[in-house]
């Protein structure tokens, strides 16, 4: 087994023996010889998981992508036929881009809506016959929510009184 597989066991190790420790602290107490508390026992556990990573991390094998090799008495590096994937992306076949027609956008140009005042009230009964003004109207179609103000969905209500539309 190698050296950097027993230091990946422990790593992963260290929380069982954490949560026996804080579980369990006399179980610790009996290993060192000494009554520890349980933020003691979490420290140690803590500092001991973070030595075995690091441990861990120094002892990987990455693969080199030279080579030492004797060559008549003298020590040459060679470039390893190994090598690692790129990461950058391969050149596919050039092809004739489609040009697709993109679409036009419409947009509806917002209605200015009139400062509306507060003395009139929500009445969704009335007609826009019955309506006296235009910011009456816009009263009762955006404050009141009377959508029937408004009959082509333009924004506009009652276009008999409120010419925008």
């Amino acid at each position: 087994m190698a050296v950097n597989s027993v230091f990946l066991v422990l790593f992963l190790l260290s929380p069982v023996f954490l949560i026996i420790g804080l579980v369990k602290p006399d179980t610790y107490s009996r290993v060192f010889r000494q009554k520890l508390s349980r933020i003691k026992i979490f420290l140690v556990t803590l500092g001991l998981a973070f030595i075995l990573f690091v441990l861990f991390i120094m002892t990987i094998d990455l693969p080199s992508s030279r080579e030492e090799v004797n060559v008549g008495g003298k020590k040459q590096e060679i470039e390893n036929a190994t090598t690692f994937p790129s990461t950058e992306p391969t050149p596919t076949p050039t092809q004739k881009p489609t040009t697709l027609p993109t679409p036009t956008p419409v947009y509806k140009s917002p209605t200015p809506t009139p400062i509306i005042s507060s003395t009139y009230s929500c009445d969704c009964s009335k007609t826009c016959t019955q309506i006296t003004s235009c910011e009456e109207a816009y009263y009762q179609l955006n404050i009141c929510g009377c959508n029937m103000r408004d009959g082509d969905d333009d924004g506009v209500p009652c276009e008999n009184i409120c010419p925008e539309g």
